[in-house]
């Protein structure tokens, strides 16, 4: 695992740049972006985690509104009014008023709004998170990929040269009189298979950079470069306690949200049941002269309770167990769905780095017999046909080591999202 450890260092330690843009004039070079770099503007730009924070804000907000009901309500007025009587002058009168009230007591349903409140904002701070996650992976899915499309011109570049350079070795063959037709047309058609797969990867640049920049929520018109920063990633050794990450995973954060929101919502419903008891005091001054000289005051405690509603509360309560065991049983099942992802993407990634090492074994196994085979070849040791043969393996191999790279950390990307890592945890 040291060796697969090593193997993958040195594929993200190495630098990718967009050499090719001044064949490709739509990808000019403007910007060199680390992982780390696209990781700040998502989370300054992405209009998704932007709209996720307002959310966050909104519910704070709800939660400061329910709290007021908790503390004393103090309203004041002033007035001036002028009237008249049928056979009198007019008259000027001015009054001025103070009240105030405190609930004293509501079956702590007040306060249990406030929680309820408190348990909606916790909610969407982990949808947040969730929103976080799911850009997260995204990014990186598209920053990997980008990596992916450069070296994959890079490497078709180099397929280019040495299709050409075989070529002219079955051009050289075949006007030797050692070598029919057939090969040459074959030597040609190959030819142009990497050449066509060279242009294919300019443009597949071209899309993946654009998803790189959508995820970073930067305008789509500005073309970058992007290069990879050495030791960014840990070892995958020993296997996780997957129950220990279920409850820092943001989207079971959020359905034990729910849950204490249900059971206050419960408790809320039970205080239907109990009276509400409030205290108030008013001062008040009213006269027909200013200033006001002619004042009176009040204080008073006021008790409410509901004898009869015809069932109401009754049947809201019940609703209100319905929807708590219903989240209960919601996050049941939402637990073993994310065991199971977790297990599962646990899995990809350790088959995925597992690979890395077993194609670097067959890249170096095929490059060390294509190039013997090629001076076989040119010596007339070997036919035509087993050359092409191990040539091909040669190609389909370094592909499938540059693939294998990709994947393990499209597969990483997809383990960190599964255990809930967010952009702050780049």
């Amino acid at each position: 695992m040291e060796n697969t450890g090593q193997s993958i260092r040195v594929f993200i330690g190495k630098v990718f740049f967009l050499f090719f843009c001044l064949s490709q004039p739509v990808l000019p070079a403007e910007e060199i972006l680390t992982w780390e770099d696209c990781v700040l503007e998502a989370k300054q730009h992405h209009p998704d985690l932007l709209s996720a924070a307002e959310q966050c804000k909104e519910a704070k907000l709800d939660v400061d509104s329910a709290e007021s009901g908790l503390y004393p309500q103090v309203n004041t007025s002033l007035s001036v009014s002028n009237g008249r009587s049928s056979g009198q002058s007019s008259q000027t009168s001015y009054s001025a008023g103070v009240s105030g009230s405190q609930l004293v007591y509501d079956g702590n349903k007040t306060k249990n709004e406030r929680e309820k409140s408190f348990a909606g904002y916790t909610y969407q701070r982990a949808q947040y998170d969730v929103i976080s996650s799911q850009i997260r992976l995204r990014l990186r899915s598209a920053f990997v990929q980008f990596l992916q499309a450069v070296e994959w011109i890079a490497m078709t570049k180099e397929i280019t040269r040495r299709r050409k350079q075989n070529l002219e070795l079955v051009q050289l063959r075949y006007e030797a009189g050692r070598e029919h037709k057939g090969s040459l047309l074959s030597a040609k058609a190959s030819l142009e298979q990497s050449e066509y797969e060279y242009r294919q990867a300019l443009r597949n640049a071209r899309i993946v950079q654009l998803r790189l920049s959508a995820e970073m929520g930067r305008p789509l018109n500005q073309s970058i470069q992007i290069k990879e920063d050495d030791g960014i990633y840990p070892e995958y050794k020993d296997q996780p306690d997957f129950e220990g990450l279920l409850e820092k995973i943001p989207l079971m954060r959020a359905w034990l949200a729910q849950k204490e929101a249900a059971r206050l919502g419960v408790q809320l419903k039970q205080a239907n049941y109990k009276p509400k008891v409030s205290a108030s005091v008013s001062a008040s001054m009213r006269d027909t002269d200013w200033p006001i000289e002619e004042n009176q005051w009040s204080a008073g405690l006021q008790v409410s309770y509901s004898l009869f509603d015809g069932g109401a509360r009754k049947a809201n309560l019940e609703k209100a167990r319905s929807q708590l065991t219903r989240v209960d049983e919601d996050i049941r099942s939402e637990r073993n769905t994310l065991l199971v992802k977790l297990e599962d993407s646990w899995a990809s990634l350790k088959d995925a780095v597992e690979n890395v090492l077993v194609q670097n074994q067959f890249l170096e196994a095929a490059k060390e017999r294509a190039e013997i085979t090629q001076a076989q070849y040119s010596n007339g040791l070997v036919s035509f046909d087993n050359w092409t043969l191990i040539e091909d393996d040669w190609v389909r191999t370094k592909k499938a080591c540059l693939n294998a790279r990709t994947q393990a950390l499209l597969s990483e990307a997809a383990w960190i999202e599964a255990t809930g890592g967010t952009l702050d945890e780049i």
